[in-house]
This record gives structure tokens, C-alpha cells and sequence, in this order.
């Protein structure tokens, strides 16, 4: 894989003063945050960071596409991080089926027992991140989403599947009226950031999710502004 973009990266946590990561954005027209788990107020500062980008790039048209696309993989992101811990202390392998099902009812069990904070630390403790990488980049904008854990095959399934879902559909009302009853929360999010970027005329194809880099998983929105924009070609 093509290697991330280089930038600083700032430590983002809920007390954060983010002004010098803001400073760093009008400097360079890029930014790199570091978070361990997400609450309202990481959410927001990420929101105000991104928000800054695009009134810096003068795109404030594609605002609640890139957050509501952005905080998706995210938080998804973070979760991913946090199954991993969850299966390894009831030593559960990721890629059995039946280890998976009933590892994400614990999982799910583990996150509506526990506060931020506690699943904050816990993440800490166990070696668990994410960054976000932000550029302005030759006729366009670059994203990438880095949580350091690698996908298993039956993640890697399920991401292809909601990908080709999401290829069939134009709009948002269809694919509820044939998935609504099984599709998981993340497929929905996939979906809809497709369906976004088609209506402002992206070919969805600049979003990739799952590419592996250096023992992290990597999401990546590419931003064309014009014809002239080459984004990265992977295999």
C-alpha cells in the first residue's frame, strides 16, 4: 500500500485544547489527530477540525458529507479495536463463525457496561489507537482513518458484501425497504456515504476501507475537485 500522509499528530482526548492542532491546520493545510475511544466532545472537536479544512479549501458544501462519513469510520474504527480485546480475554478466535457470533454479544455486553472512560483506559492498556490523517492534497483532499488492528476474514467478508450492496442502489429509501430488517448499523453507514458522495458527483470508488498498512487497517476518502485530481491507485 501507498504510504499515509505525513503530517504532525496531536494526542486528541475530551479536555484537549485543540487551538494548536487548528494552527497547525492554517499552517500547513493538513492535520494528524491520535484518539483511544470517542465521546461527544472528541466527536465535535473532530467536527470543528474537519469543518476548518473544508472552509479552508473552500468546499463548506461537503460538510455533513465528509463528518457524517468520517465519524462512521470512526467510530467503527474504535469498536474494531475494542472487539479485539474483548475476544482475546475470553480467548475467542475472530475468524470461527461461531466464536464471532457469540463474541459480539459479549462485546456488546462490554460496551453497555462500561463508561468511556473505563473503555478508554482499557484500549490504552492494551495497546489499541486510532489516528486521523487530513491534506490538502494536488486538486483535491485526502482522509485516512487508522485504527491498528488488522481485519479477520469474516470482517473482510462482511465489508465486500456492503459494498456490493450499496453499488445496487441509488437511493437510500430502497435499500431500506430490502435491508432493513438484517443490515448492520455500519453497512448502513457505508451506504449512505456512498450514496452521498454519488450526489455530489464523487465516483465512489475514492473510498476504500480495510487496506492494510504496517499492522493498521486503513480507510481513505479522496476528495477530487477537479478533473486534474489523480488520486492513489491500489491493487
Amino acid at each position: 500500500m501507498t504510504d499515509t500522509i505525513e503530517t504532525k499528530t496531536f494526542i486528541l482526548r475530551p479536555d484537549t485544547d485543540i487551538n494548536p492542532v487548528l494552527c497547525h491546520l492554517a499552517d500547513n493545510g493538513a492535520f494528524g489527530i491520535k484518539l483511544y475511544y470517542y465521546s461527544d466532545e472528541i466527536i465535535y472537536m473532530i467536527k470543528s477540525l474537519l469543518d476548518e479544512t473544508l472552509k479552508i479549501v473552500e468546499k463548506n458544501e461537503l460538510r455533513n458529507m465528509i463528518y457524517n462519513g468520517v465519524k462512521e469510520i470512526v467510530i467503527n474504527g474504535i469498536k474494531a479495536n475494542l472487539k479485539r480485546v474483548v475476544f482475546k480475554q475470553n480467548q475467542l478466535d475472530l475468524d470461527n463463525l461461531d466464536h464471532y457470533t457469540y463474541g459480539m454479544n459479549l462485546f456488546r455486553d462490554f460496551l453497555s457496561a462500561h463508561t468511556p472512560e473505563e473503555i478508554e483506559k482499557t484500549l490504552i492498556k492494551n495497546g489499541y489507537e486510532l489516528v486521523i490523517l487530513c491534506a490538502k492534497v494536488d486538486n483535491g483532499l485526502r482522509i485516512e482513518v487508522m485504527n491498528n488492528c488488522e481485519l479477520c476474514s469474516i470482517e473482510e467478508a462482511r465489508i465486500r458484501e456492503r459494498f456490493r450492496l450499496a453499488m445496487q442502489y441509488k437511493d437510500l429509501v430502497s435499500f431500506m425497504d430490502d435491508h432493513s430488517n438484517h443490515i448492520e448499523g455500519s453497512g448502513l453507514g457505508i451506504f449512505l456515504l456512498i450514496l452521498m458522495l454519488r450526489e455530489h458527483g464523487i465516483d465512489p470508488s475514492y473510498f476504500r476501507v480495510g487496506k492494510k498498512y504496517q499492522g493498521y487497517t486503513v480507510s481513505r476518502i479522496e476528495i477530487p475537485f477537479n478533473k486534474d485530481f489523480l488520486g492513489i491507485r491500489e491493487d
